[in-house]
């Protein structure tokens, strides 16, 4: 069984974790509003929008480590346990 998620901190650390990874969010939904643009760019009218898939590859990195902050307070990382199950 899990031990229950830590809360996230609440200090001025804390603060600056959440608000660079609500940036992360948003960052996202920025990235998303780009792709749909430009596939419907290049579905629609064959013309897609320059700059977008390297923007997107790009911006993975930003995100990750904007979010990674906040994901390591609150304990919400993501880990694999096929490979813990055999250690």
């Amino acid at each position: 069984m899990e031990p229950p998620a830590a809360a996230p901190r609440t200090g001025p650390l804390g603060r600056v974790a959440a608000l660079a990874s609500a940036v992360g969010t948003a960052w996202i939904l920025v990235m998303m509003v780009l792709v749909n643009a430009d596939v419907l760019g290049r579905a629609a009218f064959a013309a897609p929008l320059r700059g977008v898939p390297e923007f997107v590859g790009l911006s993975i990195v930003g995100i990750v480590f904007l979010q990674a902050g906040h994901a390591l307070a609150s304990g919400r990382f993501t880990r694999s346990d096929a490979l813990l199950d055999r250690l």
